[in-house]
């Protein structure tokens, strides 16, 4: 307990603090009077004064609730809401210039329609091998066949073996005049 004159020290400035900010605040509430002009903000050099709070024309002359001022107003009917602030569907204005926006994008666009892009393969890579002779051979399957192809080699008509790498089978279609791309699953 050698520290019981530092603690009571330390308590009696605390007091003397805080009496003082108390002291300081009833100043200012009993100065803030209902008439009097609203207090001013500071401002930079060359800036007006801006009030910090400005009150109604309707409450000026008293701080006292006007309760015939508070009936008339009760006594006007509300204005109906324009639409309702829990619907999210468009308003006709904006449906209206949706469509405007259309018409004009049409008419610019007005060129023939890209044709549409060629289906996609029929075949599903299953795997590869490499031949005693160090040649690729690659297993690809359709619906109702498997194929084992090398490089350069024709089948099913339309398509041939580009190129076989152990990452891929590169097929030109010879229908749509492309070259794909088949990945061998890992």
């Amino acid at each position: 307990m050698k520290n019981k004159p530092l603690e009571t020290i330390a308590t009696m400035i605390l007091a003397v603090v805080c009496a003082a900010l108390i002291f300081r605040l009833a100043v200012r509430v009993r100065s803030v009077h209902a008439g009097s002009p609203a207090p001013v903000r500071p401002v930079a050099r060359g800036r007006a004064a801006i009030p910090i709070r400005s009150r109604p024309a309707a409450f000026q002359d008293s701080p006292v609730l006007n309760v015939a001022l508070y009936q008339q107003l009760q006594s006007q009917p509300a204005t109906p809401p324009e639409r309702n602030p829990f619907s999210f569907e468009p308003t006709p204005q904006q449906i209206e210039q949706a469509g405007r926006e259309r018409a004009a994008n049409q008419a610019t666009n007005a060129g023939p329609p890209a044709p549409p892009p060629p289906p996609p393969l029929p075949f599903k890579t299953v795997g590869y091998s490499v031949t005693a002779q160090g040649q690729i051979e690659a297993y690809i399957s359709s619906a109702d066949q498997i194929y084992a192809l090398h490089e350069g080699e024709a089948f099913n008509k339309d398509y041939r073996v580009v190129r076989i790498t152990p990452a891929l089978i590169e097929i030109q279609d010879d229908l749509y005049h492309r070259a794909v791309e088949l990945p061998f699953p890992q």
